[in-house]
């Protein structure tokens, strides 16, 4: 094979890997963009009348935000504490 084509041949191998790495990078970019934006909306509630809850402002906006914080985060010692009810002799 003459030295022309090799080298021709390894500048096109090179260039094919450098494209693939692009891909790579500008597809993680890409991902990671659109991972961050879902976090940055929150979760999306599915009835509007709690996420018109969510949104209210003055006390009463205040207490559905306790309320639901409290709720939240007592399921949890819900489900463990029932757990916990069936383990035990």
């Amino acid at each position: 094979m003459p030295l022309g084509v090799m080298r021709i041949s390894l500048l096109l191998v090179c260039l094919a890997y450098e494209y693939q790495y692009w891909k790579l990078m500008t597809d993680w970019i890409q991902d990671s963009l659109h991972e961050r934006n879902i976090r940055a909306k929150g979760p999306m509630r599915r009835n509007p009348i709690f996420a018109r809850l969510d949104q209210m402002d003055g006390f009463l906006g205040y207490i559905w935000r306790l309320i639901s914080q409290v709720l939240e985060e007592g399921e949890s010692w819900v489900v463990l504490s029932l757990v916990g009810q069936s383990f035990e002799p």
